[in-house]
């Protein structure tokens, strides 16, 4: 079991950060915080960034990935693995990828690709799962997503649920992705 504390020095040569084609703005960073990481760039902004990052490492099936995350009023904070990633001018980016989304209405699981020739939207992104329930704003997100052959079993904060979708790799880089807010993660646990 890896379990990763967002405080400085004690994940970062671990993780390597990625873009989707969703970002619009690339090359952007976590900002540290005393015990946590966080998608602004000041600590008055309350602009939010698109920021991700996934294990250099990659985890096959039987892995689970768990994260304590929270967002502000508004905010999407998820866990993303894909095996499918590659560089261009210096800069990682997702190809094939899933994202499990804590957000304030429940959660929802996105199959996404890249469409890059489509300028004012150069994804596809394709909601394979919805599950809705009401999360607070500043509470703590309990997140985790085990891989299975076809498959993810997802936990939001005890809310259990099944995703099937033939695309699921058997051995992915998995990690968190700051997404639409004001979003906070304070560990990742990998078993």
């Amino acid at each position: 079991m890896k379990k990763y504390t967002f405080t400085k020095g004690s994940w970062e040569k671990d993780f390597m950060y990625v873009y989707g084609p969703q970002a619009g703005i690339y090359g952007k960073k976590f900002r540290q915080e005393e015990n946590f990481v966080i998608n602004t760039e000041s600590e008055d902004s309350k602009k939010d960034e698109y920021v991700s990052i996934v294990t250099k490492e990659r985890y096959g099936i039987g892995t689970k990935i768990s994260t304590v995350c929270d967002f502000d009023s508004y905010g999407a904070p998820l866990i993303v693995f894909s095996d499918d990633i590659e560089e261009k001018n210096n800069t990682l980016f997702y190809n094939l990828h899933f994202e499990v989304v804590a957000w304030e209405n429940g959660c929802n699981v996105w199959h996404i690709l890249p469409y890059w020739e489509r300028k004012e939207k150069p994804f596809i992104n394709t909601k394979i799962a919805s599950v809705p329930f009401k999360i607070e704003d500043r509470s703590k997100i309990n997140l985790s997503v085990t891989l299975l052959e076809g498959k993810i079993e997802c936990e939001v904060n005890g809310k259990k649920f099944t995703v099937e979708n033939p695309d699921i790799p058997k051995i992915c880089h998995v990690g968190i992705t700051a997404c639409e807010g004001v979003n906070r993660f304070y560990e990742l646990t990998i078993e």
